[in-house]
């Protein structure tokens, strides 16, 4: 059984769209030319990493959520009614990147799901439930910078 409130598939599309964003921020911060990012889709424009880097660092975050609700994700999601692998995205995206503070939670996009959620089991959800200085992806952005451009300083950014 997975971890995940959602598919594999779902949940690397989740985790390789937060290590985009502190990727590109590692570069920012090594002063690499971002213009090639502006306006476009950072998740299109980062190289993928395999499923066994990224999901570690996407589970740890996901149950640092579940000790904070105290119910597992994929629960809250079902009682949420999010049915599509879209909704389980969007859902998973916007709690991590609240919780990692990027400023968006879930009640962003499903703010009456959550309620709802809230009110079948009878507890608060709060929709970033934890304020957390979690590294874990911009750690392995550091990670991978390093491998990429240290190891290599010839290549292209992304």
């Amino acid at each position: 059984m997975s971890v995940f409130p959602c598919s594999t598939e779902t949940a690397r599309a989740v985790a390789h769209a937060l290590f985009a964003l502190e990727f590109v921020g590692e570069l920012e911060g090594h002063d690499y030319d971002l213009s090639a990012f502006s306006g476009k889709d950072l998740a299109t424009m980062v190289e993928p990493l395999p499923d066994a880097r990224l999901l570690p660092v996407l589970g740890h975050l996901v149950g640092q959520v579940e000790g904070q609700w105290g119910v597992s994700i994929t629960v809250v999601f079902s009682h949420m009614s999010l049915d599509t692998e879209a909704e389980k995205f969007t859902a998973l995206l916007d709690l991590c990147l609240g919780c990692l503070g990027h400023g968006v939670s879930i009640a962003d996009s499903h703010q009456e799901r959550l309620t709802s959620a809230e009110a079948v089991l009878g507890r608060p959800l709060p929709p970033c439930p934890l304020a957390t200085d979690y590294e874990g992806f911009s750690e392995l952005a550091q990670e991978v910078y390093d491998e990429r451009f240290v190891t290599n300083p010839d290549r292209k950014a992304a």
